[in-house]
């Protein structure tokens, strides 16, 4: 496999992903029921996270899956680009009314971007594994 063939695949697979999240962010529904909490230190709501875990894992598989070559990387550099971008809207919104610094906010949502990072992990793998298994079968027929 050339590095040209490579880097054609991860970008489809990438281009892949964005169109997967931009797909389920205008059709999907919230299918656990939460409640917010205001308390000071609860920061961490389990079923936000799961749902949006679920979400990603869904946009990872996608990419792998339509990638078909090993995908794990990309899926873990597109992960750390994304929640990088997250982490600075937060600091952009939250900087009018009160100082906050990236390094709270990351502290605040640590336990859900381990988690997210974990699932999406898991997913473009299996997305790869199920791709390349996939073609597999289909050159031995």
């Amino acid at each position: 496999m050339t590095s040209r063939f490579y880097v054609k695949r991860v970008s489809i697979g990438l281009f892949a992903m964005v169109a997967t999240g931009l797909a389920l962010e205008l059709v999907s529904p919230s299918f656990l029921a939460f409640e917010h909490r205001a308390e000071a230190f609860f920061f961490f709501q389990p079923l936000p996270s799961i749902e949006a875990s679920l979400w990603s894992g869904l946009i990872a598989f996608a990419g792998a899956y339509v990638a078909g070559v090993r995908f794990v990387i990309p899926a873990i550099a597109f992960f750390c680009i994304t929640t990088a971008l997250a982490f600075h809207l937060l600091v952009s919104i939250a900087e009018p009314f009160q100082s906050i610094s990236y390094f709270e906010v990351a502290a605040r949502n640590s336990l859900g971007s381990i988690l997210g990072l974990i699932v999406f992990v898991l997913a473009a793998e299996l997305g790869t594994v199920l791709s390349t298994s996939r073609t597999a079968s289909l050159e031995a027929a």
